[in-house]
């Protein structure tokens, strides 16, 4: 699997390294700031591709001595540096189409420009379609990021090929070239907070998302064991589950041991890839609080979890 995720990321360079080129060469064509807002992007691209096979190699190392946990939130790490990426590109076709508009260029064959569009978006399209469905498959945030990505290019290119088109039949319409410009880096720079975001939530430890605790409260639903302290983080591909076990006081240690070996097991198989540490305790221990059942929503509010599956301390 994880040779499968490298060739994902060569994919994206390859298509990144094709579509910076035809988009360069409708720029040089056109001269619209437009196309080169859209190479810029392009460039991106292929920073963020390269990115993205830093962040697969490297997450994927054993966990050592001084990583205890693995490295799975390089993942995080570099899918952050991503979103600084794609801001920094908006804040630079924000400024060529300022300029443009100070020193307006005539534009030309934009037959060309148009072509030169489509073809990079349909490269774009094809690539982060497949980026997308792999990261998901494989629960890769980096690789869904870099899908994520691309799509925000196919669309910026839909965008700038509605304008050339305006452009073509409207010559005296030059002030649509800039501002489809201002139109892209706007929602760029959208898609890099978001991108952003996620990556602060995930080095800051963020809990499973709502499907994933369902599938965890219907495990423990199934085995019918009461628990409590539940707690859930991610670090890349990696799940991290653990929580307080309760069983009968006259239950041996290896009897708890069996059952708890036993929930691990059907965690795993639930969600793999999943560590989970349980800590036992005795159910007839009076210091024992907020006891609670697998999908009985609790009355106390918590603040680590996302679903019924809620922990409290």
């Amino acid at each position: 699997m994880l040779v499968v995720l490298d060739r994902y990321a060569f994919v994206s360079m390859a298509a990144a390294l094709a579509t910076m080129g035809i988009k360069v060469a409708g720029y040089l064509g056109t001269a619209s700031v437009g196309l080169l807002a859209d190479a810029l992007e392009s460039t991106v691209n292929l920073a963020a591709a390269m990115l993205l096979l830093f962040a697969l190699r490297g997450a994927r190392k054993p966990a050592d001595r001084t990583h205890a946990y693995g490295h799975g939130k390089l993942e995080f790490l570099v899918s952050g540096v991503e979103g600084l990426l794609v801001l920094a590109a908006a804040g630079g076709i924000a400024l060529a189409a300022f300029e443009r508009v100070q020193q307006p260029v005539p534009l030309t064959s934009l037959d060309l420009g148009m072509g030169c569009v489509l073809l990079a978006a349909g490269i774009n399209g094809v690539v982060g379609w497949m980026l997308l469905r792999a990261g998901r498959r494989h629960r890769s945030l980096a690789l869904e990021a870099d899908a994520r990505h691309l799509f925000t290019d196919v669309a910026s290119s839909a965008g700038l090929f509605v304008a050339l088109a305006v452009m073509r039949v409207r010559p005296e319409w030059w002030m649509v070239d800039p501002a489809v410009a201002w139109l892209l880096a706007a929602h760029i720079a959208w898609t890099g907070g978001d991108i952003l975001v996620r990556s602060i939530h995930g080095l800051l430890d963020a809990g499973l998302d709502d499907d994933e605790l369902q599938a965890l409260d219907d495990v423990l639903r199934d085995a019918d064991v009461d628990y409590h302290a539940l707690r859930t983080r991610r670090a890349g591909r990696q799940r991290f589950v653990d929580f307080h076990l309760l069983v009968p006081g006259h239950m041996s240690v290896q009897e708890s041991h069996a059952l708890c070996s036993q929930l691990e097991a059907s965690i795993e198989r639930r969600l793999p890839g999943t560590q989970t540490v349980i800590h036992v305790e005795p159910r007839d221990d009076g210091h024992v609080e907020n006891v609670q059942r697998p999908g009985v929503q609790e009355e106390e509010s918590c603040d680590t979890t996302k679903s019924s599956s809620a922990s409290c301390s």
